[in-house]
């Protein structure tokens, strides 16, 4: 995806790919909701074996904040979480 149409994002299994786009202005809104996307479809699979790929820089330098005030990196974080819970 160009950047002038947006921020592209795409979440591939063994069976769906999603696609997702957002303005250009949301490089870092982009990269974490396309890792929010990943795992919310993760967690309703039945599979157990998953490897989550970025090149987004600044998304994973999002994680680093001691105490997040990102609302979606603290639902990324709820996520994973929840993943934990399930053995994934």
């Amino acid at each position: 995806m160009g950047q002038s149409q947006g921020v592209g994002a795409a979440v591939k299994t063994s069976t769906d790919v999603l696609q997702f786009s957002l303005p250009t202005y949301s490089s870092v809104t982009g990269g974490l909701y396309a890792i929010l996307e990943a795992l919310n479809h993760i967690v309703n699979l039945q599979e157990f074996h998953f490897v989550l790929f970025t090149d987004s820089m600044s998304a994973l330098q999002a994680f680093k904040a001691l105490f997040p005030v990102n609302p979606l990196v603290l639902r990324i974080q709820e996520q994973f979480q929840q993943l934990r819970l399930q053995c994934k």
